[in-house]
């Protein structure tokens, strides 16, 4: 299988470029005097997971000081072992659970956002028991990874903290999370890549679960400013760790099952009176369409 990252896929906009170029050294200048914690779950993830880990040990070298958090559960394809046989130069601790409960990867009701909750919580309670200056939340099974110097931007906007439309004060930064389905085409029949995450968005104006297919086709140029948002992930958020630890998890949201990172960052919101920022150069690449074939063959 052929594997697409992020710099594949970005669409360069001059109006941006060097704006883009400011923030990432900036981000790099202040993460190279920081303190990060990566965290995440992984189940039924073996096929990435190396991928992942050379991910990482790039992500790594940005920083002063850099560990990972893995919580897995009812894995059966060996994932929580090749996290725990990854011996690098920095912390990584794993934990690691037999559950019995089932996987359910499609669903929407609070019988999948319950657990899902719970087990990021873990990464909450473990970031409280950290001395790191940010973490970042991190879908381990992203097939293209994400852009570190799109990261680097998010850093250096946690500290600057101008968004598009002026002033905010934030205490997280989202991603662009790239995919492709079969459905999703252009007029030509191609596939093309949409913004996947709409589930974990929510707008300025509103905390409630509303149809937001058009979420799949928001694509900010690359480089301008965060959107404020009121909720958003798109695989990988970075946060200051004293506000991130400020947030609980929750798989429900005005009594009714909900992606969890909303009713966390809700809680966040509440506690600091800060906000999300949606980031449009930090993108990651979640998946792509794959022709039965090529399926067959990786």
């Amino acid at each position: 299988m052929k594997v697409v990252t992020p710099a594949d896929v970005i669409e360069f906009d001059t109006e941006f470029a060097q704006d883009y170029h400011d923030a990432a050294i900036s981000g790099i200048q202040i993460a190279s005097e920081s303190k990060c914690l990566v965290v995440g779950l992984a189940r039924e993830i073996a096929p990435v997971v190396p991928l992942t880990i050379e991910r990482l040990e790039q992500l790594s070298k940005f920083f002063a000081d850099f560990s990972v958090h893995v919580v897995e559960n009812d894995s059966t394809d060996g994932t929580p072992d090749l996290f725990k046989e990854w011996k690098p130069g920095f912390d990584v601790t794993v934990d690691s659970q037999k559950l019995d409960r089932p996987h359910l990867p499609s669903l929407r009701d609070a019988d999948r956002t319950r657990p899902l909750a719970e087990y990021r919580q873990k990464c909450v309670d473990h970031a409280k028991e950290s001395d790191s200056d940010y973490v970042i939340v991190m879908d381990y099974d992203a097939w293209g990874g994400f852009l570190n110097e799109g990261i680097m931007t998010s850093i250096h906007y946690l500290e600057d903290q101008r968004s598009m439309f002026g002033e905010s004060e934030f205490f997280g930064m989202a991603s662009i999370g790239l995919a492709q389905i079969n459905h999703i085409k252009d007029h030509e029949g191609n596939h093309v890549w949409f913004n996947y995450d709409a589930w974990a968005h929510r707008p300025t104006w509103s905390w409630r679960q509303r149809p937001e297919m058009w979420y799949h086709y928001l694509k900010p140029p690359f480089g301008c400013p965060p959107i404020a948002v009121n909720s958003a992930f798109g695989g990988l958020a970075v946060y200051k760790t004293e506000h991130f630890v400020k947030g609980r998890y929750s798989g429900t949201l005005f009594g009714e099952g909900d992606c969890e990172h909303v009713p966390f960052h809700r809680s966040i919101h509440k506690a600091t009176s800060k906000t999300m920022g949606l980031n449009p150069s930090s993108v990651g690449v979640m998946f792509w369409y794959q022709e039965q074939e090529q399926l067959e063959a990786a």
